[in-house]
């Protein structure tokens, strides 16, 4: 089953990509931050009236707060994904950031494969013998 995720970056793009191993049923469009350009309305316009599944995939944080709300207030039937801050945080040194391009593969999978009717398997961990 195909799936659209809005994302705010190229870095969220490749992320999920990488882990959905190029899978085509997994399509993103990249919002380029908090801006929602035509080029992004007709796509998204493109996959509802052919009934592909979108939501948004936002970063967990005011920026991506508010590129959800300007999605909805355009397109209410479009439901942000909610994404846990302390799976895809990253600390700078300095201060922690937190976005889909630090999540890992096995987070974004197990996140993702329900919208796109896929179950999610953990895998097991090899067994290392010394």
């Amino acid at each position: 089953m195909k799936a659209v995720f809005i994302v705010e970056g190229l870095k969220d793009r490749e992320q999920i990509q990488k882990a959905f191993e190029g899978n085509e049923d997994v399509i993103t469009l990249v919002t380029e931050g908090t801006k929602i350009n035509n080029r992004i309305r007709l796509q998204i316009e493109y996959y509802l009236v052919r009934h592909v599944d979108v939501y948004i995939l936002s970063d967990p944080d005011e920026a991506g707060g508010q590129l959800a709300d300007m999605i909805q207030s355009w397109y209410p039937v479009i439901p942000r994904i909610e994404v846990d801050i302390e799976e895809c945080g990253y600390f700078t040194g300095k201060r922690k950031k937190a976005g889909i391009e630090y999540s890992s593969y096995k987070y974004l999978k197990k996140l993702l494969s329900p919208y796109l009717g896929l179950e999610y398997v953990e895998e097991e961990s090899p067994i290392c013998w010394d």
